[in-house]
């Protein structure tokens, strides 16, 4: 059966699949099929490290937002989409907050559990104008 060049198709086991689910499908398949199922109830232990471990780390409003200065705004955005200029130049105003955070998952183990969104978005301001 001749394809239709606008139509892209995908081979399967003898059946073509024209239709993007069968497609997603199919793909969704073979990228399963090349990782491994683990059994991590058996994990090998590790022995003792020949890393140091640390002491105690303090997480310092400054240090973060050295680290905030730090950030490269010409690289790409990270999962949460909050554009690394904007994390840069407001650094004196995130970093109270962000210290927080990460004080807590240090002390928890982990991050906060729960979905929690934040809309950030630029605005530009004359010179002189407030918010």
């Amino acid at each position: 059966m001749p394809t239709p060049k606008f139509i892209r198709r995908v081979h399967c086991v003898h059946i073509y699949i024209f239709d993007k689910k069968g497609k997603a499908e199919i793909l969704n398949k073979q990228y399963d099929s090349i990782f491994t199922d683990e059994n991590l109830e058996q994990t090998p232990q590790l022995g003792n490290s020949s890393v140091p471990s640390i002491d105690q780390l303090n997480i310092t409003e400054n240090g973060v937002c050295t680290l905030l200065k730090k950030l490269d705004p010409t690289k790409a955005n990270r999962p949460d989409q909050i554009p690394t200029r904007i994390l840069k130049e407001a650094c004196n105003e995130i970093a109270p907050f962000l210290t927080i955070i990460l004080r807590q998952s240090l002390i928890t183990g982990g991050l906060a559990t729960g979905k929690y969104n934040s809309y950030i978005q630029e605005r530009r301001l004359e010179p002189g104008s407030e918010l």
